[in-house]
Protein backbone atom coordinates (compact mmCIF):
# COMPACT_ATOMS: atom_id res chain seq x y z
CA UNK A 1 0.00 0.00 0.00
CA UNK A 2 1.11 3.69 -0.54
CA UNK A 3 1.26 4.06 3.61
CA UNK A 4 3.94 1.43 3.46
CA UNK A 5 6.52 2.08 0.56
CA UNK A 6 6.40 5.68 2.41
CA UNK A 7 7.56 3.68 5.18
CA UNK A 8 10.08 1.98 3.59
CA UNK A 9 10.95 5.39 1.72
CA UNK A 10 11.36 7.08 5.21
CA UNK A 11 13.58 3.99 6.55
CA UNK A 12 16.03 4.52 3.46
CA UNK A 13 16.05 8.65 4.10
CA UNK A 14 17.21 7.68 7.74
CA UNK A 15 19.84 5.32 6.56
CA UNK A 16 21.51 7.92 3.78
CA UNK A 17 21.70 10.36 6.41
CA UNK A 18 23.43 7.71 8.76
CA UNK A 19 25.74 7.05 6.28
CA UNK A 20 26.66 10.53 5.44
CA UNK A 21 27.07 11.29 8.57
CA UNK A 22 28.86 8.06 10.10
CA UNK A 23 30.81 7.30 6.67
CA UNK A 24 33.56 5.64 8.32
CA UNK A 25 31.07 3.18 9.81
CA UNK A 26 30.91 -0.08 7.64
CA UNK A 27 28.37 -1.73 10.40
CA UNK A 28 26.20 0.69 9.49
CA UNK A 29 27.06 0.24 5.55
CA UNK A 30 26.42 -3.30 5.42
CA UNK A 31 22.98 -2.95 7.91
CA UNK A 32 22.11 -0.59 5.11
CA UNK A 33 22.99 -2.90 2.24
CA UNK A 34 20.86 -5.86 3.87
CA UNK A 35 17.95 -4.02 3.98
CA UNK A 36 17.86 -2.72 0.66
CA UNK A 37 18.35 -6.24 -0.47
CA UNK A 38 15.47 -7.41 1.75
CA UNK A 39 13.41 -4.48 -0.19
CA UNK A 40 14.76 -5.70 -3.20
CA UNK A 41 15.72 -2.22 -4.50
CA UNK A 42 17.97 -3.22 -7.26
CA UNK A 43 18.66 0.23 -8.54
CA UNK A 44 19.76 1.18 -5.09
CA UNK A 45 22.12 -1.49 -4.21
CA UNK A 46 23.85 -0.81 -7.43
CA UNK A 47 24.72 2.66 -6.47
CA UNK A 48 25.09 2.14 -2.59
CA UNK A 49 28.08 -0.80 -3.04
CA UNK A 50 29.74 2.22 -5.49
CA UNK A 51 29.50 4.52 -2.96
CA UNK A 52 30.17 1.65 0.12
CA UNK A 53 33.46 0.10 -1.40
CA UNK A 54 34.64 3.81 -2.48
CA UNK A 55 35.09 4.30 1.41
CA UNK A 56 35.64 0.82 2.40
CA UNK A 57 38.45 -0.43 0.02
CA UNK A 58 39.46 -2.61 2.17
CA UNK A 59 36.68 -4.12 3.73
CA UNK A 60 37.01 -8.14 2.36
CA UNK A 61 33.51 -8.82 3.40
CA UNK A 62 31.99 -5.85 1.37
CA UNK A 63 33.41 -6.69 -1.73
CA UNK A 64 32.27 -10.61 -1.21
CA UNK A 65 29.14 -9.37 -0.68
CA UNK A 66 29.38 -6.83 -4.01
CA UNK A 67 29.96 -10.17 -6.10
CA UNK A 68 28.14 -12.43 -4.63
CA UNK A 69 24.99 -10.16 -5.39
CA UNK A 70 26.03 -9.37 -8.98
CA UNK A 71 26.74 -12.86 -9.57
CA UNK A 72 23.24 -14.95 -7.61
CA UNK A 73 21.03 -11.86 -7.59
CA UNK A 74 21.32 -10.15 -10.74
CA UNK A 75 23.27 -13.08 -12.92
CA UNK A 76 25.86 -10.93 -14.03
CA UNK A 77 28.82 -13.47 -13.81
CA UNK A 78 30.87 -10.68 -15.57
CA UNK A 79 30.73 -8.28 -13.43
CA UNK A 80 31.05 -10.51 -10.28
CA UNK A 81 34.35 -11.57 -11.68
CA UNK A 82 35.65 -7.61 -12.19
CA UNK A 83 34.70 -6.53 -8.79
CA UNK A 84 36.71 -10.25 -6.82
CA UNK A 85 39.93 -9.10 -9.47
CA UNK A 86 39.40 -5.36 -8.39
CA UNK A 87 38.87 -6.08 -5.01
CA UNK A 88 42.41 -8.83 -5.41
CA UNK A 89 44.10 -6.28 -6.60
CA UNK A 90 43.67 -3.32 -3.82
CA UNK A 91 43.84 -6.31 -0.84
CA UNK A 92 46.08 -9.21 -2.48
CA UNK A 93 47.46 -10.31 0.65
CA UNK A 94 43.70 -11.19 1.91
CA UNK A 95 42.95 -15.24 1.14
CA UNK A 96 39.39 -14.90 1.95
CA UNK A 97 39.20 -12.85 -1.23
CA UNK A 98 40.96 -15.25 -2.94
CA UNK A 99 39.09 -18.25 -1.40
CA UNK A 100 35.69 -16.54 -2.64
CA UNK A 101 36.78 -15.71 -5.82
CA UNK A 102 37.51 -19.72 -6.50
CA UNK A 103 34.09 -20.31 -5.40
CA UNK A 104 32.81 -17.75 -7.50
CA UNK A 105 34.54 -19.41 -10.27
CA UNK A 106 33.49 -22.84 -8.92
CA UNK A 107 29.93 -21.64 -8.84
CA UNK A 108 29.81 -20.49 -12.59
CA UNK A 109 31.65 -23.17 -14.07
CA UNK A 110 28.96 -25.76 -12.34
CA UNK A 111 26.05 -22.76 -13.85
CA UNK A 112 27.64 -24.02 -17.22
CA UNK A 113 27.47 -27.96 -16.59
CA UNK A 114 23.54 -27.13 -15.51
CA UNK A 115 23.35 -25.09 -18.42
CA UNK A 116 24.46 -27.92 -21.34
CA UNK A 117 22.69 -30.56 -19.70
CA UNK A 118 19.58 -28.75 -19.83
CA UNK A 119 20.37 -28.37 -23.51
CA UNK A 120 20.86 -31.90 -24.13
CA UNK A 121 24.75 -31.14 -24.86
CA UNK A 122 27.79 -33.60 -24.48
CA UNK A 123 29.50 -32.62 -21.07
CA UNK A 124 33.33 -32.82 -21.33
CA UNK A 125 35.46 -35.73 -19.32
CA UNK A 126 38.79 -35.78 -18.88
CA UNK A 127 40.97 -34.66 -16.25
CA UNK A 128 40.96 -30.77 -16.62
CA UNK A 129 42.94 -28.09 -19.05
CA UNK A 130 45.40 -30.33 -19.63
CA UNK A 131 43.26 -32.73 -21.77
CA UNK A 132 41.37 -30.30 -23.46
CA UNK A 133 44.66 -28.47 -24.80
CA UNK A 134 46.09 -31.96 -25.84
CA UNK A 135 42.72 -32.42 -27.62
CA UNK A 136 42.43 -29.00 -29.72
CA UNK A 137 46.21 -28.94 -31.27
CA UNK A 138 45.87 -32.20 -32.04
CA UNK A 139 49.70 -32.97 -32.27
CA UNK A 140 49.68 -34.78 -29.37
CA UNK A 141 52.03 -32.12 -27.52
CA UNK A 142 50.72 -30.76 -24.10
CA UNK A 143 49.28 -27.41 -24.22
Amino acid sequence: TVSDAAQVQHVFFIFERAVRKFQGDADMWMQYIDFTVQQKSEKRLGKLFARALQLHPRNAAMWVRAASWQFFGMSNATAARVLMQRAIRINSKTKTLWHEYFRLEFHYVLKLLGRREVLGLEIPQGDGAASGATEERGDGAAG
